[in-house]
């Protein structure tokens, strides 16, 4: 939920700093593997109910218990680093141009901006593009 704005959130701090790009995508590839290793492990782990004792009812046995404090703990930890992240990171306001260049919508901008990408970079696209069609084609199955 939290990729997309916090790789923009990324971006914008970089600044344009190659340097700080490829240490901000390292640090945030490792974190968010280590966050998906400890969220599929979680699961596993077969008392985590008793943090929460109050998922118990009729319907629910042990697993589904497990489950629902897992998506518990996902909460506050999502809640808790996004208040952290809002506190701890500050960046400039964004002022915009006066006027839109030679009069160009923001169309022709993204139409000329994807003619200069050079090939690693469409590749990088359209991987990514198939992974995202396949991945929510798989919920659909």
């Amino acid at each position: 939920m939290l990729q997309g704005p916090y790789r923009a959130l990324l971006a914008d701090l970089a600044n344009s700093n190659s340097t700080k790009i490829q240490a901000g995508n390292t640090l945030f590839a490792f974190f968010m593997a280590v966050g998906n290793v400890l969220g599929y492990s979680a699961r596993s782990y077969t008392h985590l109910y008793r943090i929460s004792p109050f998922t118990k009812t009729d319907a629910c046995d042990i697993f589904c218990m497990n489950l629902k404090t897992c998506f518990f703990i996902s909460v506050a930890l999502l809640i808790s680093i996004m208040l952290l992240a809002v506190w701890a990171v500050s960046e400039d306001p964004y002022v915009p141009e006066a006027a839109v260049e030679n009069g160009a919508t923001g169309k022709q901008h993204m139409v000329g901006a994807l003619k200069e990408l050079s090939k690693p970079l469409w590749i990088l696209l359209l991987v990514t593009f198939f992974n995202w069609l396949a991945w929510f084609s798989f919920f659909v199955i």
